[in-house]
This record gives structure tokens, sequence and C-alpha cells, in this order.
């Protein structure tokens, strides 16, 4: 991308779609890239040419940044439960996997409220509430992260941020999860209504920050 200087034809730096984290709307008609990085505004006569823009840019960045986050199902469960010195079977595996669907869904809440984009977390609802009845859960949050990575490069950070905190968070409050050695199974809002019920609440609750197209 040519970054050109106002009023002049003449390149003023080269920006490598690399380098960009997201192309974020703003009002009024404008797009910021990276707005805690570079921060590089532009301005447009018209919001449409503005969200045209930013959905261009951000088209670029997903079709050349390909997901960075390694497949959770079963390195990452296993190792957190070997690092709070629990033994990894089956049961606890797949009971922390569940735990993990569940709190997986309402980020991808958040995500989908803070860009301000009811659609998109609808579609996310219709496709993933009914593995909340899923026998076997193992690759539904690889799935999640596949298809928010997919949506938005705004969510890359955010999906990586949040997978290591709530490892970290398991592992520092284990006693909330654990009874005896043993996982316990996740009893609440169970079921597809129950996952709609508890990933709305935390979009109805999440205000919208900058927002991208996605």
């Amino acid at each position: 991308m040519f970054i050109f200087a106002p009023g002049t034809h003449i390149p003023e730096r080269v920006v490598d779609v690399a380098e960009i984290d997201r192309a974020s709307l703003a009002e009024p008609a404008a797009v910021c890239l990276n707005e805690l990085n570079l921060g590089f505004w532009f301005k447009f006569r018209r919001s449409a040419e503005a969200l045209a823009f930013a959905t261009q840019v951000n088209k670029a960045i997903l079709e050349s940044r390909p997901r960075s986050v390694p497949h959770l199902f079963p390195d990452y469960y296993v190792e957190i439960l070997t690092s709070a010195d629990i033994t990894p079977t089956f049961e606890n595996v797949a009971r922390l996997v569940g735990r993990t669907v569940a709190m997986f869904g309402g980020q991808a809440g958040a995500f989908c409220a803070q860009t301000g984009n009811r659609a998109t977390f609808d579609v996310f609802l219709r496709t993933f509430a009914p593995s909340a009845v899923l026998e076997d859960q193992s690759n539904v949050v690889d799935e999640m992260v596949d298809w928010l990575w997919a949506r938005n490069p705004g969510f890359h950070f955010g999906i990586k941020r949040q997978l290591m905190r709530w490892r970290e968070g398991l592992r520092a409050s284990e006693g909330t999860f654990l009874d005896g050695g043993n996982v316990l199974p996740w009893m609440w809002d169970t079921g597809a209504e129950g996952a709609v019920k508890m990933w709305t609440l935390v979009f109805n609750d999440t205000k919208p920050s900058s927002p991208a197209p996605c």
C-alpha cells in the first residue's frame, strides 16, 4: 500500500499488508489503520467510500494472514490439566473442552458486539449453538477460532489473548472448576438454547468500540 503526501503523487511511505492489524471505520467518513500502532488516517467524502476501502484492506489482510493459533485439541487442554497436576483422563479433557466451548462462545459474542455487527453474531449463533448438545465437542473451539479468524482481522489478537487468559486463569483458580482432582462438568444453561441465551447476554452487555467491517 502506498501512502502519498497530501496533494501530491509522491509516495510518502510504502506499507506492507503484514504491518497492518486491521482497518477501522471512524466518524465521520474516515478509516484508521492500526489505531494502536501506525495510526494512519484516511478521510473520504462519503461514508460508503470509507466502508469500501476498509473492507478491501481487511479482505487483503485476511487473504494474506492464515491462522497462527496452533490447533487446540488435545494439546492445549492436556497442558492446562497437567500444569495443574490433574490427570488428563478422557472425562477430564472432555469436561474442560465443554467449559472452553461455553467460554469462547461468549467471547465471540463480545468480539461481534465490539464491532457493532449483530448480523455476524447471529450467523455465529446459528453455526455453533447446536454444538452445545454434541456428545463430542473436541474440535468445536478450533472451529470457532477458524470461523472468527476468517471474519475480521481485528479479532486475531483478541483470540490469542483470550485463549492465553483462559489457560492462565484456570491454572490460577483451579478450585473453581475442580472437585477432588477432577474437572467439574459444565452444568449451567446447558443445551443449544442455553448457549444462545448465555452468549447473547455477553453480546448485549458489551459496548461497541472501534468498528471494523466483518
